[in-house]
């Protein structure tokens, strides 16, 4: 003896589940996209300006089919000026001494001294400061896709 519960609809549920996961990954990209580019543009108005090159150097990338992103600056020459530099700007520089060797100068000894450089940081406070709201609307978007496709 047993009990036997039937429950109706649920191959056609799962059904429309499964063609919803490229909806998703369409939505989540867009998403992305989105909020990388309300980042970028936030990390533009946070950063430090002394020549622009760096704020100009800030830029986004959006992999759609991973589902992976990312907020650059520095890395490439804005009207002719290296901005390699950003990596010191947002987490600053210790100090060195003369004639202290360092991991990027085994070889020699420094010539002078070099005093440390305070980080300013701009991209990490932009990235945080959108994380909760990117969140939320990557949540909102899959479940208004589930949902539709479920309720059919």
């Amino acid at each position: 003896m047993g009990i036997y519960v039937n429950v109706k609809g649920v191959t056609e549920a799962l059904r429309e589940l499964r063609k919803a996961e490229q909806e998703c990954r369409d939505a989540a990209g867009e998403v992305m996209e989105k909020q990388a580019g309300v980042i970028a543009e936030d990390a533009r108005n946070r950063c430090p300006v002394e020549s622009g090159a760096l704020k100009e150097s800030i830029r986004y990338r959006v992999d759609k089919k991973k589902l992976d992103g990312a907020v650059i600056a520095g890395g490439k020459k804005i009207r002719g000026r290296d901005t390699y530099y950003a990596t010191f700007v947002e987490y600053g520089t210790r100090s060195i001494k003369k004639g202290e060797k360092t991991r990027t100068s085994k070889r020699k000894r420094h010539q002078v001294d070099r005093k440390a450089i305070a980080a300013q940081p701009f991209l990490y406070p932009a990235a945080r400061a959108h994380e909760e709201e990117t969140t939320e609307k990557l949540s909102n978007a899959m479940h208004d896709i589930l949902k539709r496709r479920v309720e059919g």
